[in-house]
């Protein structure tokens, strides 16, 4: 947003503007009044005045602000990767402020509507009742994707083996051998670069025929949840190896990275944010998968609190979080419903958040 966009927009938020006509000079000249049939017609300064009065006190148009919210979204998808850190500070607070424009405006009703939160003991039992499949099992990684991987690497590699026996002569005893290296050969990859292991793990998850459902209800539950707290969503990714979704908070984020403490009210809410996606899945399934990367977000959280938080404590609060983000999936079902919609056609950020406030 430029400077003069701002200056507009607090130009609109003026109530008391001083007229138009009496700051182009001192004393306003007024237009000698006429009448009709008896009545008083205002003169040219006074119908001037009433016009400025007018413009001045209205507020920006729904569309407007619309228009300057994608036009912010998309220069921080056009910054370089050298540029993000700075421009991620300036986009996420314009887009803050646009959309408590809009609040203010009486145009979005959700955004921010539920952002205190107050935390409390949770015990299992509460999960189940606000259903929760499995609470015992929700911090407990997932090994699903990777037992199923290496299981098939090494039955799959065997059955190689056995079907290179029967090649005659040397093709048989190499390809014997190279079958059966497969599994050494994945192995090794795994212990000195993990990471590219992951992607062939992450690619190798579209086996499953609920992957996708479940990653489109993760991350729509880190959306909706975001913004219902009042932590705008500046994109998001549905794409293989790739989901994501990126928050307005910079401000945050450096306070994390520079090592300053957060305080509680914001170690509250982004705790919920980082378990909706764990309440999502644990509302429709029986096993949560996705919960290894938020997990570990939610840790660094909690060591940047304020107030230092032993082993049991971070627990009480990760349950905490998982209850409060489910009740708040179960309560705004409907605009979650509609989000998920709205993702499953790649809609744009802009087009996710009206599906949200048109539940």
């Amino acid at each position: 947003m430029s400077y003069s966009m701002l200056s507009k927009l607090s130009l609109h938020k003026c109530v008391n503007a001083v007229p138009v006509s009496q700051r182009l000079t001192s004393r306003p000249q007024p237009v000698r009044s006429n009448r009709i049939n008896g009545k008083k017609l205002c003169t040219r300064t006074e119908r001037f005045t009433v016009y400025s009065c007018a413009e001045t006190t209205a507020g920006p148009s729904k569309a407007s602000l619309e228009s300057q919210l994608e036009e912010c979204l998309e220069e921080f998808r056009m910054l370089p990767p050298s540029e993000k850190a700075v421009g991620s500070l300036e986009a996420s607070t314009k887009v803050k402020d646009i959309l408590g424009n809009m609040k203010e405006g009486g145009y979005f009703s959700l955004y921010d509507s539920l952002s205190e939160l107050e935390r409390r003991t949770v015990y299992p039992r509460q999960l189940s009742e606000c259903g929760i499949n499995n609470p015992s099992e929700l911090a407990v990684g997932s090994v699903r994707n990777d037992a199923a991987f290496f299981g098939t690497v090494v039955i799959g590699s065997s059955l190689l083996a056995v079907l290179a026996g029967f090649l005659p002569g040397d093709w048989g005893f190499w390809g014997m051998y190279f079958s059966g290296g497969i599994s050494i050969v994945t192995l090794a990859i795994g212990s000195t670069a993990p990471g590219l292991l992951d992607v062939i793990i992450n690619k190798f998850s579209l086996v499953f025929p609920d992957y996708r459902e479940r990653t489109l209800k993760h991350e729509a539950a880190h959306f909706l949840i975001a913004y219902l707290l009042g932590v705008p969503v500046t994109g998001y990714s549905l794409d293989l190896g790739k989901e994501h979704t990126d928050f307005a908070e910079a401000k945050l984020q450096r306070r994390m990275a520079g090592g300053v403490g957060l305080e509680t009210s914001q170690v509250n809410v982004l705790a919920v944010i980082c378990m909706a996606g764990v309440a999502a899945e644990g509302l429709n399934y029986d096993k949560v998968i996705g919960q290894n990367g938020d997990l570990r977000l939610l840790q660094r959280i909690l060591r940047r609190s304020e107030v230092k938080m032993n082993d049991n404590t971070q627990m009480d609060v990760t349950r905490w979080a998982v209850f409060q983000a489910a009740e708040m999936l179960k309560e705004n079902d409907a605009a979650y419903v509609r989000l998920m919609d709205a993702m499953k056609n790649r809609a744009s950020v802009l087009k996710c958040i009206e599906a949200i406030e048109s539940a």
